[in-house]
């Protein structure tokens, strides 16, 4: 009665329905139903906080301690994006693109294309990134497909992450880039036909760097300065204090540094590069990616049985 109810309901409704679907099926035993609307639960309403009142306490606190124990074992990734990389003008076509990803429990991870395996590993809760080989979008139109594999526990969570490339526009010739070389100048001055005078002008090198350190008094062999005697010296206590303090503030500028500009999350991404055609010439093209993320399906391992929802 309540998978109709569930279609017709506005959607702040619809994550407390699906949780409540999810403990219908888990009581009555229906695992393969229930893996179903839990994963609806998660991955179309981000596993929010729900509550609903029930006719008895014990039934409240049954459901509640349905979705902690779900919460605790599911692999939930939110928020895939990509990031951007923020390339310097003129750069080649990037060979691979970094996805970033909000992870909720400790899991292992497979990352594969097909059946080759990319990449395999650890992803601990908080903020984690994966990089994915991507240099064929750039050669023309086209599309990858990776599928990621998330394990906690007994559970195993697949997605299907797509990368789409579409080229804008049409090839356009490459800037030229600035000379930077120093002018040099050659003068030469003939009288008939004889040189007089060759000179080259180059541009004014740039002056030594000053240290600000003047040298001490030269050393003579007669008559020698007088040294005075470090017992008999003072100093004042405060000037000590304020030449300590300098120096400590000194230190601190020396080592603050500029902080990074904050990551870039995006869904779809503008680059645009450049590349050398065989003829040498170097062209500019602009090309957009586009990330899809899709969840493939569940799979619950106990023994040697598995169940497949999706």
């Amino acid at each position: 009665m309540l998978e109709p109810l569930y279609e017709k309901a506005e959607e702040i409704d619809r994550p407390v329905l699906s949780a409540l679907l999810a403990f219908v099926h888990h009581r009555r035993q229906h695992r393969e139903s229930e893996h179903e609307w839990i994963v609806r639960y998660f991955e179309l309403h981000w596993g929010r906080p729900v509550s609903f009142g029930f006719s008895t306490p014990r039934d409240g606190a049954e459901f509640q301690s349905f979705l902690t124990l779900w919460r605790e074992r599911y692999p939930f990734v939110s928020d895939i994006h990509l990031i951007d990389p923020r390339r310097p003008a003129g750069s080649g076509p990037p060979d691979r693109l970094v996805i970033g990803m909000e992870v909720a429990n400790t899991g292992l991870y497979k990352l594969r294309q097909g059946e080759t395996v990319l990449a395999g590993s650890l992803l601990l809760p908080g903020y984690n990134t994966l990089s994915l080989p991507a240099r064929r979008l750039f050669d023309s139109d086209g599309i990858l497909l990776f599928i990621l594999e998330i394990k906690s526990g007994d559970v195993l969570l697949i997605k299907k992450i797509t990368l789409e490339s579409q080229f804008e526009g049409t090839e356009q010739k490459a800037p030229q880039k600035e000379d930077r070389r120093d002018p040099e100048f050659r003068i030469r001055l003939l009288f008939d036909g004889e040189t007089l005078v060759d000179s080259r002008k180059r541009k004014r090198p740039p002056e030594p760097v000053r240290t600000g350190i003047d040298f001490g008094v030269p050393y003579k062999n007669h008559d020698p300065e007088k040294r005075p005697d470090p017992l008999n010296q003072s100093f004042s206590i405060l000037s000590a204090v304020g030449l300590a303090a300098h120096l400590i503030r000194s230190l601190a500028e020396k080592n603050a540094y500029e902080p990074l500009p904050p990551l870039r999350k995006v869904r779809m991404l503008e680059l645009t590069f450049c590349r050398v055609r065989e003829d040498g010439t170097a062209v500019e093209r602009k090309a957009v990616v586009r990330l899809r993320v899709e969840t493939e399906g569940l799979q619950l391992y106990g023994g040697v049985r598995e169940k497949r929802v999706g």
